[in-house]
């Protein structure tokens, strides 16, 4: 394969490089730089200089989101409290949003109606504006960056300071690494993913008749050419009916990719879709069957074992299996009959998983509601070493639906809802159910309110509400 160099007249590269030391936050700043480069800013100028594009800070004028007192407009989340130990937390809900334990506040970062996702670890957050572009949110810091790439780019990645990035134009795909930008052509390109380590990345494209993500290709940086993993068939089907690739994403050691094959359908995706793997190395493509549709649905741990919540149908409460899957394994249910088990989180060092745990039980609203049979979820974790899971104590009053360990695994986060006693079918029509992120000590149980994400969440979408994995946490 052969990249096209980037050309770049001094005067050019003089010019981005007061543009970007004027501009460029110091955490973009070192994104691209090489080792032994003086000023990580030249080095960044130099990667732009191809197009005159690349990583350009966008100043955030946040405001303080309203206090539970003065609730903000619907839809909106809102800080409970300052809790110093949780740090900060970017999520996604009618906009990209930041918790700031030291502050007990929520901050607006960005406009964004499209899917933000974790990045760097799951400590940043890339979300789509409304503007078109992409912004890059640090937890950590609050610190938001837009990245300044082409009008019409249509997908981008990041993997981290110091690491490739990538973003795609139509039939054009440029990576940047160190000093240099290169490209590769790749016909209608609809979204790619670089692999943890660096070494290489996946890029859908559809086909000339369909704007749907049918091929999933493989480009090593080595310098071989991109590889076809995957072709779905496209005759034949009917407009918006299945057959379509979405992302799921990388295993820790960049051999495998998992994906969706969905339908432009909310309602058929709701009854789950289906979860393949493409192995990047050996060339093959590995069924899982049906799942639930959602990147809080699924978890990886090194070097490439996945668990994920198997199972068709859209209620929550029957027929969802949590598994693990290995190629050298195979799949294994880690939940057994007479359960389910959703939203699976893997500690930092692979040794437990996490996940929500209950009964497979007919749904009663006043039931699950009141946190007992199919309403009763609690945290549950799997030590894989022994094989053998347990139950965390929980607090009497809420349920646990979602959870996220700290990379040290000292603290939870956690998705919950109140339990509440509803006298009738008539009453629960009126009883408004609100969903609040909180953070557990797993030792004691205590359970600490940081932000209400919704005051009005009701049951969800059947019992299914996604879990923490797809938000950003400096913890």
């Amino acid at each position: 394969m052969r990249f096209a160099r980037p050309r770049a007249t001094l005067h050019a590269m003089a010019s981005a490089s007061r543009w970007l030391v004027r501009t460029l936050p110091p955490p973009a700043l070192g994104v691209l730089a090489l080792a032994g480069l003086f000023v990580a800013a030249a080095a960044l100028s130099a990667l732009a200089a191809p197009r005159g594009r690349g990583l350009a800070a966008t100043a955030p004028s946040p405001t303080a989101a309203p206090s539970p007192a003065t609730p903000p407009p619907a839809g909106r989340p809102y800080a409970l409290g300052a809790v110093p130990e949780a740090g900060g937390v970017l999520l996604q809900a009618n906009g990209v949003w930041r918790y700031s334990g030291a502050g007990g506040v929520v901050l607006p970062v960005a406009a964004s109606g499209g899917a933000a996702r974790p990045v760097t670890r799951a400590t940043q957050l890339l979300a789509r504006s409304d503007d078109g572009g992409f912004i890059l949110a640090d937890a950590a810091s609050g610190n938001a960056s837009g990245m300044g790439l082409p009008a019409g780019s249509v997908d981008a990645d990041w993997i981290g300071a110091g690491r490739p990035w990538a973003y795609v134009e139509r039939d054009l795909v440029t990576i940047g690494f160190g000093v240099r930008a290169e490209t590769v052509p790749v016909p209608f390109a609809r979204f790619l993913r670089l692999s943890p380590d660096g070494r290489r990345m996946v890029v859908g494209a559809s086909t000339a008749a369909s704007d749907l993500a049918s091929r999933l290709l493989a480009v090593d940086f080595a310098g071989s050419r991109p590889r076809e993993l995957v072709s779905l068939p496209t005759a034949g089907r009917a407009p918006g009916m299945g057959g379509s690739i979405s992302p799921a994403g990388w295993s820790p050691d960049g051999r495998l990719f998992a994906f969706f094959v969905v339908s432009t359908s909310g309602s058929l995706n709701a009854d789950g879709v289906g979860l393949r793997i493409a192995d990047a190395e050996r060339g093959t493509v590995t069924d899982l069957g049906t799942v639930l549709y959602g990147l809080s649905r699924l978890s990886w741990t090194a070097p490439h074992t996945l668990a994920y919540v198997s199972g068709g149908g859209r209620e929550t409460w029957t027929n969802k299996t949590l598994r693990l899957w290995s190629p050298e394994a195979g799949a294994r249910d880690v939940t057994g009959a007479g359960e389910v088990g959703l939203n699976p989180s893997w500690s930092a060092d692979g040794s437990a998983l996490y996940f929500i745990r209950a009964a497979s039980a007919r749904y009663d609203p006043l039931e699950f509601f009141a946190g007992k049979r199919s309403g009763d979820r609690r945290i549950a974790r799997l030590d894989v070493a022994t094989g053998r899971t347990t139950l965390l104590p929980s607090a009497p009053d809420v349920v646990a639906e979602g959870v996220r360990p700290s990379r040290d695994g000292t603290m939870l986060l956690a998705i919950a809802r109140p339990v509440t006693a509803i006298p009738s079918l008539d009453a629960l029509r009126t009883t408004k159910v609100p969903l609040d992120l909180v953070l557990i000590d797993p030792r004691t149980s205590r359970t600490i309110p940081l932000v209400r994400l919704d005051d009005d969440a009701g049951f969800g979408y059947y019992g299914s509400y996604a879990g923490p994995e797809a938000m950003a946490w400096s913890r």
